[in-house]
């Protein structure tokens, strides 16, 4: 039951298996990333504090994020730059819960350089302002009309905003 502890362990992909719980991540002290597509029990999962994480994929989930689950338990993971959260159901920029929030507002947010969040309903950018270290961001396929709160990303190198619903003089 479970997996084997595997103490140099640095990449572990569990996407879409059926898994009833997700093993604790925690007994794997050098893991950097971790793939979790399509596995629906994602947002049952508790995080726990994994400082080693720098890339975390939770695409093909189904999510909306409108308990804040999901991403009060990506502020355990403070040293994370890398995420995707595409292919959800997802209708707005992540936020933390106001109580995580303010323990965790500088470490979170500012760490972030790749943000994947395509193909879901998002129709506005407001929340992109605090991910001030964006240099990757992918906002295709959602149902966005207007870029307004990405002018501060001064970092972004890669935009990728194609299929949405922007409007034009």
């Amino acid at each position: 039951k479970g997996l084997p502890t595997f103490p140099k362990l640095r990449e572990l992909d569990l996407s879409s298996n059926n898994l009833a719980n997700i093993p604790p991540l925690d007994k794997y002290p050098l893991l950097e990333k971790v793939a979790l597509r399509n596995c629906k029990s994602i947002e049952e999962y508790e995080f726990p504090l994994m400082p080693s994480i720098k890339s975390i994929d939770l695409s093909n989930n189904g999510f909306n994020l409108q308990k804040n689950f999901v991403l009060d338990n990506l502020l355990l993971l403070p040293n994370v730059q890398e995420v995707d959260l595409s292919n959800n159901n997802m209708i707005y920029i992540p936020k933390a819960s106001s109580n995580v929030a303010e323990l965790n507002k500088q470490t979170f947010f500012d760490g972030i350089t790749d943000l994947n969040i395509n193909n879901n309903r998002i129709d506005d950018l407001y929340g992109i302002e605090k991910f001030i270290s964006l240099n990757n961001l992918i906002i295709s396929s959602n149902k966005l009309w207007t870029l307004n709160g990405i002018q501060n990303s001064t970092q972004l190198k890669h935009l990728s905003i194609n299929q949405n619903e922007f409007l034009t003089d």
